[in-house]
């Protein structure tokens, strides 16, 4: 069963013995969606061999074959592709699909866990809409052409980066302006590592996806240090998005953090911005029909240590359609100043003549 309207989800799974499928990021975010509702489950399942025999949240990880044939129904909590391949996986150990619950988009999944944030933060973001109103800035990708030359012309910019820059901070005295920070796993990262990230020696602005704050245990730090929240939307099968730019909202992420930093510039009053270390380049990508294609090229998140992830190109690029559009409709203009860049949404901007 395929469900995009949340409250026909929770009809099903009140009535229902319950299974959470996937003990990581999404199951977690349905465990306290569960807690929130008072909705009983029977446990979780998960492939992992490690985690069988588990107990987390009180409840015992299963392995499939230990729990088919008592008539309860699996909720599949993981990434949409990662759930179409384990919905098929159960249909092969002869589940039905009435057994089934997954999700071909993230329509209910984001439903879920707006439930559980505190949405009010979102309303401080008013206090620093269009505070650089005209301005240009820079917006930083992790790609290999991210080099110190690039960093030395920028340092007296406008910038804002995200995930593994930090590593580069300081390198030609540059420091951003503002940092994104949108992956559940970086926050974990880089509160473990890099306490500092919370001052502003490391950027004078820093955001965080409140969605990512769901399972890490990061408790919300005090406004006086230029922090500021706010929440995602990711692939919906209608392709209905509202919020473009707008920080009460819900920000577009159709699967790269740049389309948070271009949204979150947008909102702060850029009028010119400028995409650097942005290769576009990938290993392995994923098409809009799930087939994945190996590129023999060197990775465009050259500073993530041998990541070897998979990219869902097609929608990434969609989602710089949208902004793009967005922003031309605005008075906006945003342009690729990559050398060599796989990008080819924005105008192209040779970065020396900038």
């Amino acid at each position: 069963m395929i469900f995009h309207n949340m409250d026909e989800f929770v009809q099903c799974i009140r009535k229902n013995k319950i299974y959470i499928f996937g003990t990581g990021t999404y199951g977690m975010v349905y465990t306290h969606f569960f807690e929130k509702e008072n909705i009983f489950f029977e446990g979780y399942v998960d492939n992992n061999i490690e985690k069988q025999g588990m107990i987390i949240n009180e409840k015992r990880v299963y392995s499939v074959d230990e729990t088919i044939g008592n008539g309860s129904i699996y909720l599949i909590a993981t990434m949409p592709s990662t759930s179409i391949q384990i919905y098929k996986e159960l249909i092969n150990k002869g589940l039905k699909d009435k057994d089934i619950i997954y999700f071909d988009d993230f329509s209910v999944t984001d439903d879920v866990s707006y439930s559980l944030v505190d949405k009010s933060v979102l309303e401080d973001n008013c206090n620093i809409k269009n505070i650089f109103e005209g301005k240009r800035g820079f917006a930083i990708g992790n790609g290999p052409s991210l080099t110190r030359d690039v960093l030395k012309k920028i340092k007296d910019e406008y910038s804002f980066a995200t995930n593994k820059a930090y590593q580069m901070i300081g390198i030609e005295d540059w420091h951003p302006t503002g940092f994104v920070l949108n992956d559940t796993t970086e926050i974990e990262i880089l509160n473990k590592k890099n306490i500092n990230i919370y001052k502003s020696k490391f950027a004078e602005y820093l955001f965080l996806n409140e969605l990512s704050l769901l399972n890490n245990g990061i408790v919300k730090l005090n406004k006086k240090n230029n922090i500021y929240y706010y929440i995602t939307e990711r692939y919906k099968s209608n392709e209905n998005y509202n919020g473009i730019g707008d920080m009460t909202k819900s920000l577009l992420d159709l699967e790269t953090t740049m389309h948070i930093i271009l949204q979150v510039m947008i909102y702060l009053g850029f009028k010119e911005i400028y995409l650097v270390g942005m290769d576009y380049h990938f290993k392995y990508e994923i098409d809009n029909n799930g087939k994945v294609i190996h590129n023999n090229i060197k990775n465009h998140c050259d500073m993530q240590e041998d990541d070897d992830g998979m990219y869902s190109v097609y929608y990434m690029t969609k989602g710089f359609e949208i902004i793009n559009k967005y922003a031309k409709k605005n008075g906006i203009h945003i342009y690729n100043a990559t050398p060599n860049s796989g990008l080819d949404v924005f105008e192209r901007k040779n970065l020396d003549l900038i």
